[in-house]
């Protein structure tokens, strides 16, 4: 496969300054069954939600929400959902040509070890909501501005080779070794699906944490607050229900956690500029 072919409804445009274009992505929400390689791309790969099953090379492992995987040239690959639920994934294509520059100015020994080592890993949630916040960026921009759009994507894929790299030569001290553990258990709980509706009080009971100490932990990860945390996660999540699904508002607003429609208003519009139901207009069109 060729790394534009995933361009879809290409207008005379976008076909003019296809050939420019050495990134790509998609969010999707569907599983990918059909056995393929890539001829002139890398693909990452974040699961945000759900469970799959991914066949890389004829090896199949099991992946959670917050894994990050990825394929090369050299690959061949597939992934499976597992059981009912839904999944979510953010796919980042990058050409080999581009990639390989990159990681040569990294550490030709990475990239080496990126070949030929494991292909996923956990990756920390405050890398995805990063990477996630640099495509909300790239949507709110038209196609015609492509060099901003691979500036976004090259940010975006930058800081995936930045946790790879880290973790691939070990530099992580015991407190950081504690830190992930803190971490996957928090991810863990993220993965409930009442996760949405969490208060601070309900973070502190299911982590075992006076306030105090969350205050403390969650600036040193995210420099935020536990409510400040919630609540962008919560819009996060309103935000996909709002673009995804027809639920009314006031529906959406009691799935994640608000207990009047006119507080889940007035906390959307501030954070994102537009209200819920303009959000889902302007999304649809």
């Amino acid at each position: 496969m060729n790394c534009l072919e995933f361009i879809e409804n290409m207008d005379k445009y976008t076909y003019q300054n296809a050939q420019k274009l050495d990134f790509d992505y998609h969010i999707n929400l569907f599983d990918f069954p059909l056995r393929h390689s890539h001829k002139d791309y890398w693909e990452f790969t974040i699961l945000t939600n759900g469970s799959i099953n991914n066949i890389l090379n004829n090896k199949t492992e099991c992946y959670t929400a917050n894994t990050l995987f990825y394929a090369t040239t050299k690959d061949e690959h597939y992934f499976k959902k597992i059981g009912v639920g839904g999944i979510r994934y953010i796919n980042i294509s990058v050409r080999e040509t581009r990639i390989l520059k990159i990681l040569d100015g990294i550490n030709p020994d990475f990239k080496l070890t990126l070949i030929n080592g494991k292909h996923s890993c956990p990756i920390p949630e405050d890398i995805i909501y990063k990477i996630e916040d640099y495509l909300y960026k790239i949507n709110s921009i038209s196609f015609s501005q492509y060099e901003i759009r691979e500036q976004l994507l090259c940010s975006s894929l930058l800081l995936i080779l930045q946790y790879l790299f880290s973790t691939q030569i070990n530099i992580f001290s015991d407190t950081m070794s504690i830190d992930n553990v803190w971490m996957s258990k928090l991810s863990a709980i993220m993965q409930k699906s009442d996760f949405p509706t969490y208060s601070v009080n309900d973070l502190c009971n299911q982590l075992g944490y006076s306030r105090m100490q969350l205050n403390r932990i969650f600036h040193q990860h995210f420099n935020k607050t536990p409510h400040e945390y919630l609540i962008d996660y919560k819009l996060r999540f309103a935000k996909g229900l709002l673009k995804n699904t027809d639920m009314r508002i006031i529906d959406i607003a009691m799935t994640t956690g608000y207990s009047t429609l006119s507080q889940f208003q007035l906390n959307f519009k501030n954070n994102y500029g537009v209200s819920p139901g303009e959000y889902r207009k302007n999304s649809r069109r």
